[in-house]
């Protein structure tokens, strides 16, 4: 008798997510449960991306695609499905994934805080995201994956998105916040990060900000580019500034942009 559990990639992902589902639905009464149905869902993201991939050659899956025994994380998954499929996710869509995939890090692998309303949010993005790629790029419905009866409840798990941004269109309403420059959070994946005031209007998540030295623009600490210079210690650059020059030409690159003049 083979008592040998099997499940094919398609079939893999949408267990989990049929799991996230009825996990999500539970912790309305139960919130810890919002931990394993954020868990389940990326899970079930990164495993749908695999079986994309899995779609052009089985052997995509894989780190080394000779040699068939570690499989791809979802960064990797996200970079040969541009390579490879010719999907490219959009700027948004890349950073739900990574936000998405933080809060999985922050719950494996140590102590977690998370605020109930933000994981619900990142929750209904998340699984909007997912049903996009799959009816896009894949041509099936994960209604169909999970049944009528389970979705029919499901929908009514994007209303937290909506909340938490009528809360932020709120916010910069009463409070008059500079709107002309607004990012993707990296903590709740609303559009509502506002650089010019560091703040997210959606969820308060505050990040210091600095600017390239080079061009001005603004970026994440995280982001910042330490380059060593001939007639200075220090240059702080943007990786798109940083991309254009080598260590051999940095001064004069410096003085075309008008940072500093330096002697020839």
């Amino acid at each position: 008798m083979d008592n040998r559990l099997k499940q094919s990639l398609d079939d893999n992902w949408s267990s989990f997510l049929t799991e996230s589902l009825e996990k999500a639905l539970n912790a309305e009464k139960k919130p810890i449960q919002w931990k394993f149905a954020i868990l389940h869902l990326i899970h079930a993201v990164e495993i749908s991306f695999k079986a994309r991939l899995a779609e052009e050659h089985h052997a995509f899956i894989y780190v080394d695609p000779g040699r068939h025994r570690q499989t791809i994380t979802i960064e990797q998954a996200v970079q040969r499905l541009e390579t490879v499929a010719g999907i490219q996710l959009s700027v948004d869509e890349l950073a739900l994934i990574r936000c998405a995939r933080g809060w999985r890090n922050q719950i494996i692998h140590s102590e977690f805080d998370l605020d109930e309303k933000e994981v619900k949010a990142i929750y209904a993005a998340l699984l909007g995201f997912l049903s996009y790629f799959q009816s896009k790029h894949v041509g099936w419905s994960i209604e169909h994956e999970v049944g009528d009866n389970l979705w029919d409840e499901a929908k009514l798990l994007f209303r937290h998105k909506e909340e938490l941004e009528k809360h932020a269109r709120n916010r910069i309403k009463n409070e008059s916040l500079d709107t002309s420059l607004v990012w993707i959070c990296r903590y709740c994946a609303c559009k509502y990060f506002l650089p010019n005031e560091s703040i997210c209007a959606a969820c308060g998540h505050s990040e210091q900000l600095v600017r390239c030295e080079n061009c001005g623009a603004l970026l994440y600490l995280d982001e910042l580019i330490f380059l060593n210079a001939e007639y200075r210690d220090l240059i702080h650059s943007c990786a798109s500034c940083a991309s254009k020059f080598d260590a051999a030409e940095f001064g004069s690159f410096v003085n075309q942009v008008g940072t500093q003049e330096y002697p020839p």
